[in-house]
């Protein structure tokens, strides 16, 4: 022990004498750990650690199925009310099962600015099953739930410190759509819900409500409407096979019980973390992952490399004391030491340096990061970057010191030997590594960018330059009838085109690229479809100018127009290209009649008449094709998107004077989600951008590292043959002969490196295409042209280094040897 008190201020000290050499080591060490530390607490607190719930394994969503749905929607129908309430009573699997319903919009009036916020309704035992307590107050009990009762809510944290600051908010009373609602608790910080879909969105409702129960006097539609989210949680003698098996069952009960309107639909039961995360998520985590630790192992080797060098310097030092008696450990000891200290001030270095990488995520936003907010540095990073900095010291502190402890005595003291040395086997070997490693990188990060440029130039079907949108959520109460409502669209509409700047103005229930509505439909003169293969199709309201403001043109056909909008209910419809091929193939659809079935055994709608196709636009995000849709023309909307399209270069100026027209008609009135169409394109591709620079970023900096490796490889390369360098100078030899010369050797460690990386890049191509769009992972140009522009670096690096070693004098140089 008092050894190592010794030997540690001495490295210490050693160190502080060439600072250069320390900062260089803390610093590219550091970016290394802190790299890693990011993508560890990403995937501890994404992937690993997400909920926020008692048990979470045991947690499942449960939900309608139907195949003739298509695509994800098929898998995840919500659950209506009927069904729920058989599930609960007839499974066999569930200690307990909640329900709750999600996209609901209320107005927070009686304040001087009106507010928007997300709400979701859910059942008295929902946050009891999560066994999720309030931080204040309580959640919900049985009885809240009692239609007309006294109306209460919990609101989140995040809602409370923003209205009441540090006062209580318990028994507060908000107005909701102006009807009262006491407050009577508040969630803990960290509560929140998963994502569904599989990571396609994650809903936050601001405040929650108790979900009413059905009762006899409710109309028929209200039990059937398919609305809700349903939880169960496992009992803990049950697997989610036999879970699964028993709800199979169940369904099949409630088909023969209620075949109007379970005829087609089965059931899914899904884990938490299927629902919450992306698959393609977890392939960009594992691509972060192997891009971390590539350039935490390049960092090492390259270090490694500097404490050969620097054990160079030191080698006759050493032997001298090796001459004397020194054992093994006294050699390699300083060695150790200073590799422990800088891996020390590394990894704080690294720790501190990841707290402004995450920073970095937050403003980035990727798109599968749904609360970039919740990320953060926490213990179980810290430990992950102590451990590593330790894990360091061995990578890069063992190999030179291994090196020194077994150099010849005999030959060191001589200093007479020239050539190829072990040690500068093992640097040969360690830049062959790192080439591969930078090679691997840098065509990861090309294919990345070229996927992304194929994904800006995909044309998602409509114009979205100059283009801003708002979402708009009327009041229950005030605009309970549709003449209301009616009257109250039209004078927005009336007012907003007479904005100045505005070219056209529209409204839309559910707009592109924002949410997706479908329904099952039938063509009039073909038979009735059987029920397990009724067709289904996305359909959106809208008024008459929405195709002008969206930049949206027709195929066949002609549009709608305010005269359209008019009858009630419509009996016109237009139909996208998509539905038109698949269900006219060769014919014209124009002139054909269609109308939509319920989802909820209720009535057909009426036969309308399909007066024109309209130009195919991209639903979900611009990156799947377009899928069928119908568009019916409306006048009056409770859900409404308004869509702008202006002559000015900046919409989003447009922003203030649309909110004051909108309370120019109802002050109570707010607006939320005000942005521009490019600025929704642009955060739809956040997490590919995200990709993108992360990956790059690697990339560069792994060159960086290859090159500067590469650099003092051929540096102690010359350093050993300086005599032969002398000796040729002395004997006529020219530069350009002496530079190429030293050149031919540094190439072999070149040449090995990039077949190596060539080879490495071939093995991840599954992850690589995981996380492509429309690119080869295999992409013979990319793989090329990644090679030759690390070679010609490497190779400048090089002759670099070569150019100035001919530059020295050769008297000089024979006369030191």
């Amino acid at each position: 022990m008092s050894f190592f008190f010794r030997i540690i201020p001495r490295s210490l000290q050693a160190l502080l004498r060439t600072p250069s050499f320390a900062g260089t080591v803390i610093v590219v060490l550091g970016l290394g750990i802190a790299a890693n530390t990011i993508i560890f607490a990403l995937d501890d607190q994404l992937l690993l650690n997400p909920f926020p719930y008692r048990q979470p394994g045991q947690l499942v969503m449960i939900w309608e199925a139907n195949p003739s749905r298509g695509g994800s929607a098929a898998k995840r129908v919500p659950v209506a009310w009927t069904n729920y309430a058989a599930w609960q009573a007839e499974n066999h699997s569930f200690e307990a099962m909640e329900a709750y319903e999600i996209f609901l919009d209320y107005n927070l009036t009686g304040r001087e600015i009106p507010e928007h916020l997300a709400a979701a309704r859910a059942t008295p035992g929902f946050f009891t099953m999560l066994g999720v307590n309030a931080a204040q107050g309580r959640t919900f009990s049985p009885g809240d739930d009692t239609p007309n009762s006294n109306p209460t809510i919990v609101i989140t944290d995040a809602f409370a410190k923003k209205h009441f600051g540090s006062n209580s908010p318990l028994d507060q009373r908000l107005l909701l759509d102006g009807m009262p609602y006491t407050i009577i608790g508040v969630l803990p910080r960290k509560f929140h819900l998963p994502a569904f879909f599989e990571g396609i969105s994650e809903y936050k409702p601001d405040i929650w409500l108790a979900l009413p129960k059905v009762s006899s006097t409710d109309p028929p539609e209200t039990a059937k409407r398919r609305r809700l989210v349903v939880w169960g949680r496992l009992k803990s003698n049950i697997s989610l096979p036999r879970a699964r098996e028993d709800m199979t069952a169940v369904a099949e009960q409630r088909r023969r019980e209620d075949p109007d309107l379970n005829q087609g639909y089965g059931i899914n039961v899904f884990p938490l973390e299927v629902e919450n995360t992306d698959p393609d998520f977890r392939n960009d985590v594992r691509l972060f992952w192997l891009s971390a630790v590539v350039v935490l192992l390049l960092a090492c080797s390259n270090l490694a490399g500097l404490m050969l060098i620097r054990g160079a310097a030191q080698k006759k030092d050493l032997a001298i004391m090796a001459a004397l008696g020194a054992n093994r450990w006294a050699l390699i000891s300083p060695i150790l030491s200073e590799s422990f200290i800088l891996a020390v001030f590394a990894g704080i270095f690294g720790f501190l340096a990841s707290y402004a990488g995450v920073h970095l995520i937050t403003a980035l936003k990727p798109s599968d990061i749904h609360s970039p907010e919740r990320l953060t540095v926490n213990f179980h990073a810290f430990l992950f970057a102590s451990g590593l900095s330790l894990v360091t010291v061995l990578i890069f502190g063992l190999i030179p010191a291994r090196l020194t402890a077994r150099n010849d005595i005999t030959e060191v003291l001589k200093s007479t030997r020239s050539g190829r040395t072990p040690r500068s086997y093992a640097r040969s070997v360690l830049i062959s590594i790192q080439i591969a490693a930078a090679l691997g990188l840098a065509i990861a990060a090309v294919l990345l960018v070229r996927s992304f440029r194929q994904v800006l130039a995909v044309d998602p079907g409509f114009r979205p330059q100059q283009v801003l949108t708002a979402h708009l959520s009327l009041s229950r109460q005030r605009y309970a009838d549709v003449p209301g409502r009616a009257r109250f669209c039209r004078q927005l509409q009336e007012k907003i085109q007479g904005l100045p700047g505005v070219e056209s103005a529209a409204l839309v229930d559910y707009m592109p690229l924002t949410a997706i509505r479908v329904t099952p439909f039938e063509i009039e003169g073909r038979p009735a479809p059987q029920p397990n293969a009724v067709p289904f199709t996305d359909f959106a309201d809208v008024t008459p100018g929405f195709f002008s403001a969206m930049g949206i043109g027709v195929r066949q056909g002609r549009l709608f127009t305010e005269q359209d909008a008019d009858a009630d209910p419509p009996n016109m419809v237009v139909v996208n290209e998509t539905l038109a091929r698949q269900f006219w193939p060769n014919q014209d659809p124009v002139g054909s009649h269609i109308r939509r079935l319920s989802s909820s055994a209720g009535p057909p709608g009426p036969w309308q008449t399909v007066v024109g196709v309209f130009q195919d636009f991209r639903q979900s995000n611009v990156e799947t094709p377009a899928r069928p849709e119908l568009l019916w023309p409306a006048k009056a909307f409770s859900e409404m998107t308004v869509v702008l399209r202006t002559a000015t270069a900046d919409p989003s100026s447009l922003s203030s004077p649309l909110q004051q027209t909108v309370w120019s008609l109802d002050h109570d009135q707010p607006l939320s989600q005000v942005q521009t169409l490019e600025q929704m394109i642009t955060d739809m591709n956040s997490q590919r951008r995200f990709n993108m620079i992360a990956v790059g970023a690697f990339a560069l900096f792994s060159i960086l590292l290859t090159a500067v490796g590469m650099y003092g490889l051929v540096s102690s390369f010359i350093s050993s043959q300086a005599r032969g360098i002398g000796i040729r100078f002395a004997l006529g030899a020219r530069r350009k002969q002496v530079c190429l010369g030293l050149l031919r050797p540094a190439m072999l460690p070149v040449v090995a490196g990039i077949a190596l990386g060539l080879g490495l890049s071939f093995l991840v191509k599954k992850i690589l295409a995981s996380v492509l769009f429309q690119i080869d992972p295999v992409d013979p140009m990319t793989y090329i042209g990644s090679s030759v522009v690390l070679v010609a670096i490497l190779l400048l690096t090089s002759l670099a280094a070569t150019i100035r070693a001919a530059r020295v004098d050769p008297a000089r140089v024979l006369r030191e040897e």
